[in-house]
C-alpha cells in the first residue's frame, strides 16, 4: 500500500496543489487528499474532516500531511490530524516540488517520506543570479 498524502492549507491552495499534481503528473499517483481551510471555518468539523478523509487510506506506513504556513490556522489543523497517528508526518512550507517528490515516491513510509519532501522542497528554491 502506497502511503496517503493529505494536503492542508488555506482555500484554494489546497486544490490548487492537487490540480496542479494532476496536471504534471498525469494523474499517475495514488491516495492525495486534499482539504481546503476557509477563512471562517469551524476548527473541530475541519479536524474531523480530515481524520475521517484519512480513515480510508491510511495504512500502518503512516500518511504524510503537508500545509502551508506553520502556525496558521490550517497549519494548526494538520498537526491535529497529523497526531491521530503515531506514524503520520507533518511538514510546513509546500511548494509543488516538494509535492511532486512526495507523490514520486509514495512507497517509502511516512517518515521517509517527509524526508524525501523536505528534501525536494528546499532544493528547488533557487535565486538565479542575472547574466
Amino acid at each position: 500500500m502506497k502511503t496517503a498524502v493529505i494536503i492542508i492549507a488555506h482555500a484554494p491552495l489546497a486544490s490548487a496543489y492537487c490540480e496542479a499534481a494532476s496536471h504534471i503528473l498525469s494523474g499517475q499517483y495514488e491516495q492525495l487528499i486534499c482539504l481546503d481551510i476557509e477563512a471562517d471555518a469551524d476548527v473541530e468539523h475541519a479536524v474531523t474532516t480530515g481524520i475521517q478523509m484519512l480513515q480510508p487510506v491510511a495504512g500502518e506506513q503512516g500518511v504524510l500531511v503537508l500545509t502551508d504556513c506553520f502556525g496558521a490556522t490550517p497549519s494548526n489543523i494538520a498537526k491535529r490530524i497529523a497526531d491521530s497517528n503515531p506514524q503520520n508526518r507533518l511538514v510546513t512550507g509546500i511548494n509543488l516540488p516538494m509535492l511532486i517528490r512526495a507523490l514520486n515516491y509514495q512507497q517509502e513510509n511516512a517518515q521517509a517520506l517527509a524526508s524525501i519532501a523536505v528534501d525536494g522542497g528546499k532544493t528547488a528554491i533557487i535565486e538565479p543570479q542575472a547574466d
